[in-house]
């Protein structure tokens, strides 16, 4: 069975990690769900190796009754009552006891290279009590987004609302991530920081990332938006980052397709136009040779791999 982290040596606030306000900007910041009560699904059914693929997502559950029993990257894991658990990608199927109560909170707190905030690499586990500064936040998450879409569950991010209502959710989801960074640095968890030292290529990075997906993308014109020419700027970029401006446009486009094919509804053929492809065919294509897998067949694995828990 597999051990989960646990509390190491007392860090230093993330509080006292110093960057520029372009550089926290960098932060990608996603809350698909928050709930509380009776587990939505109390058992995923065994996983079909046709239809179950990984899904860039992060989850935290808070047991307040019962426990889960879960698959972990092929091990066993069981989580109890009065636990904190912050799962990265590598969840698999699992199963509530029958009086399971959690508060559950889907979300993706990335930097602009994808790589989390923090390392969850492995479960992070932790006790808490009610009374936690985490757990208040994790209320007052729920309760604001409960507000704005009762019925949303799992497509959150597709609930109309007002201006001050997406505020509001907003609000509260910052307040619970601020809560959550204090507990891990407790646990002895760092916040990672994936900033180059090389101040061009940060301005790089922020040119790809502000670059339109629907506008094709060429290293030429992203070199001259730099002041550089296109062999210098592809130099830099894959000393200071090991992968070339392209590939890391083209990472930047793969996880977009993968949470429009999980989280909307949209024709492929649309989210195809929307990432700048001329024809379903040609996304299709190059979706696949990224993951081996059609847009067709990972919109259909969403079932199992990402079910609302």
């Amino acid at each position: 069975m597999i051990t989960p982290r646990k509390a190491t040596a007392s860090l230093k606030s993330p509080h006292g990690n110093t960057m520029t306000g372009r550089q926290w900007e960098a932060m990608r910041l996603r809350l698909y769900w928050a709930y509380e009560g009776t587990p939505a699904v109390p058992a995923t059914p065994k996983r079909d190796p046709e239809t179950h693929f990984t899904v860039d997502t992060q989850t935290a559950w808070y047991l307040r009754r019962g426990s889960v029993e879960l698959i972990w990257r092929d091990q066993p894991f069981v989580l109890h009552a009065g636990q904190w658990a912050i799962f990265g990608i590598g969840r698999g199927p699992h199963r509530f006891s029958l009086d399971a109560e959690l508060l559950s909170i889907c979300f993706r707190a990335e930097w602009h290279t994808g790589q989390a905030l923090f390392d969850d690499t492995d479960p992070i586990v932790f006790q808490a009590d009610e009374g936690s500064r985490l757990n208040k936040a994790a209320g007052q998450l729920i309760k604001a987004a409960s507000k704005l879409a009762p019925e949303a569950k799992n497509r959150l991010l597709l609930a109309e609302s007002t201006f001050g209502a997406y505020l509001q959710v907003r609000r509260a989801y910052f307040g619970w991530l601020d809560a959550l960074a204090r507990c891990l640095v407790e646990q002895g968890v760092a916040m990672r920081e994936v900033f180059p030292d090389d101040e061009r290529v940060s301005e790089a990075m922020r040119v790809l990332d502000e670059w339109p997906l629907h506008k094709p993308f060429t290293e030429a014109e992203a070199a001259s938006a730099m002041g550089m020419s296109r062999p210098h700027f592809s130099r830099v970029f894959v000393a200071a980052l090991g992968l070339t401006p392209k590939s890391y446009f083209d990472e930047r486009r793969l996880r977009t397709a993968r949470e429009q094919l999980i989280t909307e509804d949209l024709p492929i053929k649309t989210i195809a136009y929307q990432l700048g492809f001329h024809d379903a065919a040609h996304f299709s294509h190059w979706f696949a040779k990224r993951t081996k897998v059609s847009p067709g067949r990972f919109r259909k694995g969403k079932a199992s791999s990402w079910v609302l828990a």
